[in-house]
C-alpha cells in the first residue's frame, strides 16, 4: 500500500492479489475507489506524487524476469504511460520514489543508484550514487553524502548540509524552488 498527495486530494494504492487498487484520498482521509486494472507491478513498489495530479510508480513487473517497470497514473487512476525495462537490474531491493521538479528520483534499497524518472515515468537518466559520505556510526538512516542527487539528470552536486561530518540521514526530498533538503 502506497499513499500519495496531491493538491486536493491524494492516491492510495495496493495490491488484491494481481489486482491494483487505485482509491482517492480526500483531505479527511476517505477513501473513494476510482479504478481497478491488472497490476503491471508486484508488492514492493513505491509511488509519488506526479506533477499535475496523480502519481508516477516504479516497481518489479509481476512475471518471473522481475524486471524494473515504471508507470504514470492521472488523477483518474488511469494509466497514461507504462514502460517496462527501462530501469537497469543494477538498482537492487526494494525501491524508494522521491519526488522532485518534473518527475521522480528512483533510489535502490541500499542507496547506491538512482534513477532520474519525468513525469510520465519515462527514464531520463540512471547512475551509481557517489560512496564519499560522512564517517558518522548511524543507529537509524545512514552516513550524510557528500553528494546529492540534483535536479538535473545524472548529476550529482555538494550536499548543503550544515554539518556534514558526523551527520546521519535517511529520508531527503526536495523543496518546491528544487532545494534538496534532508
Amino acid at each position: 500500500m502506497v499513499a500519495v498527495g496531491g493538491s486536493s486530494s491524494g492516491l492510495f494504492l495496493e495490491l488484491e492479489g494481481s489486482t491494483l487498487v487505485v482509491s482517492r484520498l480526500s483531505p479527511g482521509a476517505t477513501l473513494t475507489e476510482i479504478a481497478r486494472l491488472a497490476s503491471p507491478v508486484a508488492a514492493g513498489f513505491d509511488a509519488v506524487e506526479r506533477p499535475g495530479g496523480g502519481a508516477i510508480v516504479a516497481g518489479r513487473v509481476r512475471s518471473p524476469d522481475r524486471a524494473w517497470t515504471t508507470f504514470a497514473l492521472d488523477a483518474a487512476g488511469k494509466v497514461v504511460a507504462l514502460r517496462r525495462g527501462t530501469i537497469s537490474d543494477a538498482l537492487r531491493g526494494r525501491p524508494q520514489l522521491v519526488a522532485h521538479p518534473g518527475g521522480a528520483l528512483v533510489v535502490d534499497e541500499d542507496g547506491r543508484r538512482v534513477a532520474w524518472l519525468d513525469a510520465q515515468g519515462a527514464l531520463l537518466a540512471e547512475a551509481a550514487w557517489p560512496p564519499e559520505a560522512s564517517a558518522a556510526v548511524c543507529i537509524d538512516g545512514r552516513p550524510m553524502p557528500k553528494l546529492v542527487p540534483s535536479v538535473q539528470p545524472g548529476l550529482f552536486v555538494t550536499s548543503t548540509a550544515a554539518s556534514y561530518d558526523g551527520t546521519c540521514a535517511s529520508v531527503f526530498g526536495y523543496g518546491a524552488d528544487g532545494s534538496f533538503r534532508w
